[in-house]
């Protein structure tokens, strides 16, 4: 799904259950759209807003309503994947060697799946030059900056059954408790940096544009998953994993900045 202010990479494959949800406060009725996996584990949400078509919604919910009803639930298994499990010996000549063969961001998964290697195991692995830890405030820190000049970013947040991404300027960015808040009118972004356990640096060439390097910052949560991912050229968001990035700048200028810990 690809619009002016959302662009949404589904993996149908992890749905398995959606409801709709209709909460009163008071004279305030809320409705929504809510989705999980075969673990009830929670995928994606969507909120009615006021200006919503209520009517659009009332159709979707009556062509796709079950006829069985039942409250019950069983959960089905987890499937254990690389990224979610056990260590493995990693081969750092051949991770270094195809790390510096790519030539595009998107090719950083199907390396992972050439080298049956976790990301976690990627990164702890390849090297300072390609990847290194950051301090907890380096995520406020980028945020706000990003805000102070006014550089477009992208948010790419996901899990494993979808990934969204809003690009833009931020602005309005709250801190509240844990919660690390992006508060435009267009992007709300809710992060608890109490559950971040690792941030990582992330240099990635990519050679779709003339002397271009990709740099992000990779957050991993207390089980070692993705949480957020951010860099200078593009910004993520989803409920599980997110990454941020800026406009492209000459090579030299991103290693530059990378470098300055």
């Amino acid at each position: 799904m690809l619009g002016e202010n959302i662009d949404l990479r589904i993996f149908p494959g992890a749905w398995a259950h959606g409801f709709a949800v209709t909460k009163t406060d008071g004279d305030d009725v809320r409705r929504s759209l809510q989705f999980f996996d075969k673990q009830g584990t929670a995928v994606h949400k969507l909120h009615l807003r006021p200006a919503s078509n209520l009517d659009a919604y009332n159709s979707i919910v009556e062509d796709f309503r079950l006829d069985d009803q039942s409250q019950e639930f069983a959960a089905e298994p987890k499937v254990e994947s690389i990224a979610d499990g056990q260590a493995v010996p990693v081969d750092v000549a051949t991770l270094r060697d195809e790390w510096s063969k790519m030539t595009d961001t998107h090719q950083f998964h199907g390396l992972l799946r050439k080298l049956k290697v976790g990301r976690h195991e990627a990164l702890q692995s390849v090297g300072e030059d390609y990847a290194w830890k950051l301090q907890p405030e380096a995520v406020e820190e980028m945020l706000r900056e990003a805000a102070k000049i006014e550089v477009p970013i992208m948010c790419f947040v996901g899990n494993h059954g979808i990934i969204q991404i809003h690009s833009g300027p931020v602005a309005n960015i709250q801190t509240m408790g844990p919660w690390l808040n992006i508060m435009d009118p267009t992007l709300h972004m809710h992060l608890r940096s109490d559950h971040l356990a690792e941030i990582w640096a992330v240099l990635q060439a990519d050679r779709r544009r003339p002397c271009d390097v990709a740099r992000s910052t990779r957050r991993q949560g207390r089980h070692g998953h993705p949480v957020l991912r951010q860099a200078q050229g593009r910004l993520c968001r989803t409920r599980g994993m997110a990454r941020h990035h800026g406009k492209p700048r000459p090579a030299r200028y991103h290693r530059s900045c990378l470098k300055e810990r």
